[in-house]
């Protein structure tokens, strides 16, 4: 009897790790499910947005290329601002800003500034190289108490 009690005893232990180790996998099991369903929650959302984003930007590219010329084309404006000099004289500033607004890079952008210095003509330029599709490209021209702007220019070079 001894010897059936043993093994009776030992299968009894057995059958006990089996259910422990089985509840410990059932509730592995359900932490494992909830997780899943938190990430497939999670990336079923950021599909949707990510979604939504391509067709923004879809949207924002199709506005763009409306707008856009085909060829590399120059818009440009400028201000004149006022300037105190370190001796506490008044000068002016022509800020001028030149935007390529084509869809492909303008290889070369002048921008021309006549200035009227006491009765002498005077152009200045400034060239700027590979400006790609919607940068800009800023210079500035300092102007005597005396000078007068004749006209500014931007364009391609």
């Amino acid at each position: 009897m001894n010897t059936k009690q043993a093994y009776y005893e030992a299968a009894n232990a057995n059958l006990s790790r089996m259910k422990a180790d089985y509840a410990a996998l059932t509730s592995n099991n359900s932490r494992t499910s909830n997780d899943f369903d938190t990430v497939k929650t999670s990336y079923d959302n950021l599909s949707a947005q990510y979604a939504e984003l391509r067709n923004r930007s879809s949207l924002v590219d199709d506005r763009l290329n409306t707008f856009l010329e085909n060829d590399p084309t120059i818009a440009f404006t400028y201000t004149i601002a006022p300037k105190m000099l370190p001796d506490n004289t008044a000068d002016k500033v022509v800020n001028v800003t030149a935007y390529n607004l084509g869809k492909t890079d303008a290889g070369t952008i002048k921008v021309i500034c006549t200035i009227n210095e006491g009765g002498n003509i005077t152009s200045y330029n400034k060239t700027f190289t590979q400006v790609r599709s919607l940068d800009k490209r800023q210079t500035e021209w300092e102007l005597g108490s005396n000078d007068t702007l004749i006209s500014v220019w931007a364009g391609l070079g």
